[in-house]
């Protein structure tokens, strides 16, 4: 099992509304996958601010897959593709951590 975790930082001059578009267009991205095992998207949670917590990010998505091809035709999936495409401008910021799930 792989976990592919994305984390958008979206600029600052992005409305409301145009935010909205974007948590639809996530939403959207990995119904339209059938290779996405399981996913969840979020924003920053309520938690005490700490040294060791970042609460900057905009938005985070969490999707799992069953093996590592399922996530390499994720990638090149046209779905994947359109929502690079419509929303890179939008963010200011993305970091990818994927990680191999071992326990």
């Amino acid at each position: 099992m792989l976990r592919h975790t994305v984390y958008f930082w979206l600029k600052e001059d992005v409305m409301d509304k145009d935010r909205k578009i974007f948590e639809e267009g996530l939403k959207n991205l990995v119904k339209q996958i059938d290779k996405v095992f399981k996913c969840e998207i979020g924003i920053p949670g309520p938690t005490t601010r700490r040294e060791i917590t970042d609460h900057s990010f905009s938005y985070s998505l969490l999707a799992w897959f069953k093996s590592l091809a399922d996530h390499d035709d994720y990638i090149v999936h046209p779905e994947h593709k359109f929502f690079e495409d419509r929303f890179r401008q939008m963010w200011k910021k993305v970091r990818v951590y994927d990680s191999t799930i071992i326990g």
